[in-house]
């Protein structure tokens, strides 16, 4: 498990994006963010990792090291303790450099004794606590445990009970604590004093290491704006966790719910869609989206238009081939909506019904003219059923011819019906057939289909003798 490490200073975090041997001969040097521009710690850091006065060189057995930080470090010693973890985490391979993921994240302040690693005080917790508020919401987003190391002699309890409980304190007096609490990755709870028994008098040092004063800091006040700040920095983390765990169940619920929907209605999975639909968790979740889609005005795709052909000698149909004629076209006018009634059946050859893709894109059509008639009988295969299934480009159409009987008595009645999807559907082409051979039956499944993104047209069109 890798973990990244960030150095608290008055300042805010400034993250170890990377950590690289260096040729021995020359020295360490501290970069900033990846750039030729050293940082005045440079000095101190270079001594602090070479012997006979540095620990690290003892540790990993190599000298001199290139250190980069996302922001300047500028002053002080509270520097050590995050660098000695980050070179001992880099040894193990445990370190998340810059790009890479990381497990944890590690928030440290501390001074280093050279002599026996003892962790000492470095001052200034209420300013280096004051900016790990945006560092508190950046790992909740990222779903990171946030661990912080401080000296126990700048443990203060009033400061430390302001944390959220999800942040775990490790108040230590020697690198070997913080080595024991990494030893399995992420540090866990136990290895952290009680923050009801924690002591929070100052341990007695041999070196004072404060950064920007000698003396000993003044009790906390816990009524300052910077506490005020901190209360309500870690109060937005909190809300953030919470708007992030809300965002995550709204996800799942879209996941579940809508966007599914959305797929089986864009292929045309009606049937699966309705039983999604059916037996969805949330009965109000789905009422809501049928009522989107009843409310989604619908483009008018399809048009429909009927062309007569009749005898250009103006006779009957028979012995038109005795006659020398040919047949002469004509739109037709019908009367009505959804039952039409043509304006002159009267010696009519043949009729075309033609259907056009008015939509913008290209649509799958499937398409069927069914005759019925009262007393009399089809003769040819011209005079029944005409079918159509394909697709149609925008603004293209395709015809059905059909001859109507020459000996006929009684009502002549055509059926039009005509569906148009986005796509192919194995659904929608099974349920046409179904409504090709029961034409009576196809009132119930045309307003469910229509509902759900289809355009359909079915037409009666009654020829009298």
């Amino acid at each position: 498990m890798k973990l990244r490490i960030y150095i608290a200073t008055t300042n805010g975090p400034s993250e170890i994006q990377s950590l690289v041997e260096e040729d021995p001969d020359i020295s360490s040097v501290v970069c900033l963010n990846g750039t030729t521009q050293s940082l005045p710690i440079t000095p101190g850091y270079d001594a602090f990792v070479r012997k006979p006065t540095g620990v690290i060189e003892r540790m990993t057995g190599h000298r001199v090291y290139r250190l980069d930080v996302s922001d300047p470090i500028t002053n002080g010693e509270s520097w050590q303790l995050g660098v000695y973890l980050a070179h001992a985490l880099a040894a193990e391979g445990r370190l998340a450099q810059r790009g890479e993921p990381a497990n944890g994240v590690l928030f440290v302040t501390g001074a280093v004794n050279a002599r026996d690693l003892g962790v000492e005080k470095v001052g200034h917790m209420v300013e280096k606590l004051d900016h790990t508020g945006q560092l508190m919401m950046e790992t909740a987003g990222e779903g990171l445990p946030l661990t912080i190391f401080l000296p126990k002699a700048d443990l203060d309890q009033a400061l430390i009970g302001k944390l959220p409980p999800n942040v775990d304190v490790f108040a230590i007096e020697n690198v070997s604590e913080a080595l024991d609490a990494l030893q399995m990755g992420v540090p866990e709870k136990t290895a952290a004093p009680d923050r009801e028994e924690v002591q929070t008098s100052p341990m007695p040092s041999s070196v004072d290491h404060s950064e920007e004063e000698k003396a000993t800091e003044p009790p906390a006040d816990t009524t300052s704006p910077s506490s005020s700040i901190t209360r309500y920095r870690v109060l937005l983390g909190l809300g953030l966790i919470l708007i992030f765990s809300l965002a995550a169940f709204g996800y799942r619920l879209w996941d579940e719910g809508p966007r599914q929907w959305q797929e089986m209605a864009e292929k045309g999975q009606i049937e699966r869609l309705e039983a999604a639909l059916n037996d969805h968790a949330w009965p109000w979740l789905a009422e809501t989206y049928r009522e989107k889609l009843q409310r989604s005005p619908q483009a008018v795709s399809l048009a429909l238009s009927v062309r007569g052909l009749r005898p250009a000698d103006g006779k009957s149909c028979a012995g038109m081939r005795f006659r020398n004629t040919s047949l002469k076209a004509e739109t037709l006018k019908v009367q009505g909506e959804n039952n039409l009634r043509l304006t002159r059946p009267d010696r009519l050859c043949r009729l075309e019904f033609e259907l056009t893709n008015r939509s913008g894109a290209t649509r799958q059509i499937w398409s069927s003219v069914i005759p019925q008639m009262s007393n009399s009988r089809f003769r040819d295969k011209q005079e029944t059923m005409q079918l159509f299934t394909g697709e149609l480009e925008s603004g293209e159409s395709v015809v059905l011819p059909i001859r109507l009987p020459l000996f006929r008595s009684g009502d002549l009645n055509y059926t039009v019906t005509a569906l148009s999807f986005d796509q192919p559907s194995e659904e929608i082409s099974s349920q046409f057939y179904a409504m090709v051979e029961n034409p009576g039956g196809t009132d119930e499944v045309f307003e469910k289909y229509r509902s759900y993104g289809l355009t359909m047209i079915r037409r009666e069109i009654p020829v009298t003798p």
